[in-house]
């Protein structure tokens, strides 16, 4: 016991200034992704509870926008295959903004044939992501989300993408009750 004892005060008088600042950054890193996954773990637990309650796919677009900013400077849209909203939830001047992009045509309809899914570059698009709603082998949809304040992020598309499986679950909830 004596000899670990010793053996950390001698490691501690050895550690310099330039890994103490290692340690440091490794440590905040660690915090950053502890944090990302703790915000996962929440999301998850809260967009299930609204599928088992029996919620909508706006809920579900609401409970996403509450995820990505707080303050509501966000929009997210389920959309069809096609590109047709079904869902959305968003200060209406987010989702006026939204709409208002090139990603969508003159009726409204998202143009999923043209937009990248998943992370994006830092550039002018970086202010939204898409990603698939897939059941299985089946495609439902796509599920969107925009934020006029900031880029999005990979810890947002997988945010996105847990959501997305739980619009899956949802959309083929809704499938099996109409059936």
């Amino acid at each position: 016991m004596v000899n670990v004892a010793n053996d950390c005060a001698s490691v501690e008088g050895e550690l310099t200034a330039e890994s103490a600042g290692e340690l440091a950054s490794v440590q905040e890193q660690l915090e950053r992704q502890t944090a990302a996954l703790r915000r996962l773990e929440d999301a998850d637990r809260a967009l299930v509870q609204i599928v088992l309650a029996g919620g909508t796919l706006d809920e579900l677009c609401d409970r996403v926008v509450s995820f990505l900013d707080p303050t509501s400077s966000a929009a997210a849209m389920v959309t069809t295959t096609d590109g047709r909203v079904i869902a959305r939830a968003g200060a209406s001047d987010e989702l006026t903004r939204a709409e208002s992009l090139a990603c969508f045509d003159r009726s409204g309809r998202f143009l999923v044939e043209s937009e990248p899914m998943g992370p994006r570059d830092d550039g002018p698009d970086a202010d939204r992501v898409a990603v698939r709603i897939i059941a299985g082998h089946l495609d439902h949809g796509v599920l969107v989300a925009f934020s006029s304040h900031r880029s999005l992020t990979e810890d947002d598309v997988r945010l996105l993408e847990r959501a997305a499986t739980v619009a899956a679950l949802a959309i083929t909830k809704d499938q099996a009750v109409a059936a």
